[in-house]
């Protein structure tokens, strides 16, 4: 593993001892095979699982062992790379399949810390914090909603008002094509100055900073 991929690896020839390791130092991912000296793999799993609950596992399993793949995967297994056959494309299969659980690991812990912040950006905000999907319809919607708009805020979630249809309509132009940039650019921001036409009538000039979080649809 370390002639074939950017690793290091540290050894530990029971299932005890690589709890104290783990214990002792943080580790990327767990390599484990099932049966050993004192306890199995998914011991060893299960384990891991109830004290740190984001480090990648992956199990080795011989062939015909359809019942310890299910059950591991039941336990919260990542992968399982089945000993036996050629040894380089076995190890050339458990390079992969590290690579991307540690990358998918690194990419959860990142979208974590995203949603930490924008959860602590609603509870602070004073105005309207919301989400659309590409089709336009909220995925999210916190704040002064019916205070600003004069429609309580269940009414934008099952899309019985859009946000589109409230904008005033000398600004729809503008409107239209900024939502249109947003749903095709990735990156796109704009920090846009537009009006509304509340529930009572009353025309309301808002400040608006929106931006495209999504990927492009080819990258998907």
């Amino acid at each position: 593993l370390e002639r074939d991929g950017p690793f290091m690896v540290t050894t530990a020839l029971s299932g005890k001892e690589a709890l104290d390791r783990i214990h002792a130092e943080p580790f990327d991912a767990v390599v484990s095979d099932y049966l050993m000296e004192d306890i199995t793999g998914l011991d060893l799993l299960q384990r891991i699982r109830s004290e740190f609950t984001g480090i990648p596992f992956i199990i080795f399993t011989g062939k015909g062992r359809e019942d310890i793949v299910i059950e591991a995967f039941e336990h919260g297994v990542d992968f399982y790379v089945q000993k036996g056959g050629d040894a380089r494309s076995q190890y050339a299969e458990l390079v992969h399949k590290i690579e991307i659980a540690v990358e998918n690991r690194r990419v959860k812990k990142k979208l974590d810390r995203s949603e930490r912040r924008f959860q602590n950006f609603i509870e602070n905000f004073e105005g309207i914090a919301f989400q659309l999907d590409p089709a336009g319809r909220f995925i999210l919607l916190e704040g002064a909603v019916e205070e600003t708009t004069g429609y309580p805020r269940q009414e934008f979630l099952t899309g019985y008002v859009t946000l589109e249809s409230v904008v005033h309509a000398e600004d729809k132009a503008q409107f239209s094509a900024i939502m249109q940039n947003l749903k095709e650019t990735p990156g796109f921001h704009t920090d846009s100055i537009f009006r509304i036409t509340r529930k009572d009538g009353r025309m309301r000039w808002l400040h608006g900073m929106l931006r495209n979080i999504c990927r492009a649809p080819e990258d998907e």
